[in-house]
């Protein structure tokens, strides 16, 4: 079992981002083959990059 650094009861949302999906958080590294950005849509709070 990996061991983390902060508990789970530790962990706190900061903020609530509704309609939002899509979010992976992961501690690998990942090799980026390309990107992009996109102008945000202004309806969620988003830096527009995208990934590959």
């Amino acid at each position: 079992m990996k061991k983390f650094k902060l508990k789970k009861e530790d962990i706190k949302q900061l903020i609530e981002i509704k309609g939002a999906g899509g979010y992976l958080a992961t501690n690998r590294i990942c090799k980026v083959s390309s990107m992009y950005r996109e102008e945000s849509n202004g309806n969620m709070p988003d830096s527009g990059w995208c990934f590959f």
